[in-house]
C-alpha cells in the first residue's frame, strides 16, 4: 500500500508520532471506504461474464471525480484538525474503528441472511417488455 510505503519518509520529515498517526488514519479511512464501495457488490471476481451497457461511464466518471476530490480535501482537513489534539485524535480513532467494525458485521450478516454471493449473472432477455401488465 502506498501509504505504508511513505511511512519512513514521513517519519523523518514529521517525526515518528505524527507519521504513525497519519498512517493509522489513512488505513482506517481506506478500509472504511473499501467496505462502503463494495457493500452491494455480491459477485465473485472473474466468475460472472461482463454485460456491457449497464452503466453510463461518462456520468459515473464525472460523479466519481467530484466525489474523490471532495473526499480527499475533506479528509485531509479533518486529519490536520485531529492531529492538533490527542483527545480528538483518540476519539476519532475509536469512532473510525467502531464504524469499520459495524460495516464488517453488517456485510457478514447480509451474506448470511440470504443476499449471498452471485456466481453467474442471468443473461439479458432477447425480448424486453415494458412491464405494463395490470
Amino acid at each position: 500500500m502506498l501509504l505504508s510505503a511513505h511511512f519512513p519518509f514521513y517519519s523523518v520529515l514529521w517525526g515518528w508520532g505524527p507519521a504513525f498517526q497519519h498512517l493509522v488514519f489513512g488505513l482506517l479511512l481506506s478500509l472504511i471506504l473499501i467496505e462502503l464501495l463494495l457493500m452491494n457488490f455480491r459477485k465473485i471476481p472473474f466468475t460472472c461474464s461482463y454485460q456491457a451497457g449497464k452503466a453510463n461511464i461518462t456520468v459515473l466518471g464525472v460523479l466519481y471525480w467530484f466525489a474523490f476530490t471532495s473526499y480527499a480535501y475533506t479528509m485531509a482537513t479533518l486529519e490536520l484538525w485531529l492531529l492538533h489534539d490527542d483527545a480528538r485524535w483518540n476519539g476519532a480513532v475509536v469512532l473510525l474503528l467502531a464504524v469499520l467494525g459495524g460495516l464488517v458485521v453488517w456485510r457478514k450478516t447480509m451474506i448470511v441472511d440470504g443476499s449471498g454471493l452471485v456466481y453467474e449473472d442471468a443473461p439479458n432477455p432477447d425480448v424486453q417488455t415494458l412491464g405494463l401488465e395490470t
